[in-house]
């Protein structure tokens, strides 16, 4: 009998069961609508991009993935918030996290930028033949990272992007 009056008395709580069972609906529901939001902002994305004349593939699927990766993140966040939690040491943490990846990784993040650019702007293609970044052939493959040349003598050389932007493109 005094357990079941004490059950009965935390789920009318404040904080006990029903509030519970009502963050983690909440909980579940921001996931489903995170999820469908992100859905959502892809094809948006996907429809902005796909306007853009001479945008290469490699960009589109880039800023798609990364749209609907943040809105993901973002729906984490707000559900753990409806869950109770103290989102507020979260998000400094990823904040954090964010800043000391940024740091370790200065050297491929400007590489990655510089390939991004590079994607944008479009100064050549595969198949062109360029002199960038000390290195002169034909334009074989191209990434984010890094630009493969088959050079005049039929070696092939993966040049950073990075010393690509930075350089003169001939």
């Amino acid at each position: 009998r005094a357990v079941s009056s004490y059950a009965s008395a935390w789920i009318v709580s404040p904080t006990g069961g029903i509030a519970v069972a009502v963050n983690i609906i909440k909980f579940v529901a921001i996931l489903i609508l995170s999820w469908i939001a992100a859905r959502f902002a892809a094809m948006a994305v996907r429809a902005a991009v796909n306007r853009l004349p001479h945008t290469s593939v490699l960009l589109r699927d880039f800023t798609v993935t990364i749209t609907k990766r943040v809105v993901y993140i973002i729906g984490f966040v707000l559900a753990l918030g409806a869950l109770g939690l103290n989102i507020g040491p979260l998000v400094a943490a990823i904040g954090a996290a964010g800043l000391v990846i940024g740091l370790a990784l200065q050297g491929t993040l400007s590489n990655f930028a510089s390939g991004v650019l590079i994607l944008v702007y479009r100064p050549f293609d595969v198949g062109d033949a360029i002199k960038a970044g000390g290195v002169s052939g034909s334009v074989e493959a191209m990434n984010l990272v890094r630009t493969t040349i088959l050079t005049w003598d039929n070696q092939l050389q993966y040049v950073p992007n990075n010393e690509i932007w930075d350089s003169v493109i001939t």
